[in-house]
């Protein structure tokens, strides 16, 4: 966010279970940002599953909604 790393709270978390996550999920910084974040599973895969369409939205301090389109895999690191 903003260019930097940041720890997020989790505000709120519902929907499908999805590996280790929920498919909608709400974040805060603590500076009071929120993100959004949804998800929709995909296939699975050797340790972990596809994320064929997730986006997250970022409610900025000057009150502007980024949304960003997502896609990629969910998976475990091996040991």
């Amino acid at each position: 966010m903003n260019g930097r790393q940041q720890t997020l709270n989790v505000d709120f978390q519902d929907g499908n279970v999805f590996g280790q996550f929920l498919t909608r999920m709400a974040f805060s910084a603590p500076d009071g940002d929120a993100v959004t974040l949804t998800l929709t599973p995909g296939e699975e895969i050797e340790g972990g599953r596809r994320v064929p369409l997730a986006r997250m939205i970022y409610d900025n301090e000057e009150g502007w909604e980024i949304i960003t389109p997502l896609t990629g895999l969910t998976a475990c690191q091996p040991e």
